[in-house]
């Protein structure tokens, strides 16, 4: 169940910019940041980081 709610909702649009590399072992912290919550859309934003450097991966 996402957000409490009982629809599905697919993944229709999925982008991905990478900026540092994550390795084996390496802890990574995924934050995500609803934007909008739409009738059959939900948009997020997500960022990850790397809790073995403070670096952002993706």
């Amino acid at each position: 169940m996402i957000l409490g709610l009982e629809n599905f909702y697919p993944t229709i649009n999925l982008n991905v910019d990478f900026f540092n590399p994550a390795f084996e072992n390496d802890i990574v912290l995924v934050k995500t940041e609803l934007i909008k919550l739409g009738k059959t859309i939900i948009h997020f934003n997500a960022i990850v980081t790397n809790q073995n450097n403070s670096k952002i991966v993706a």
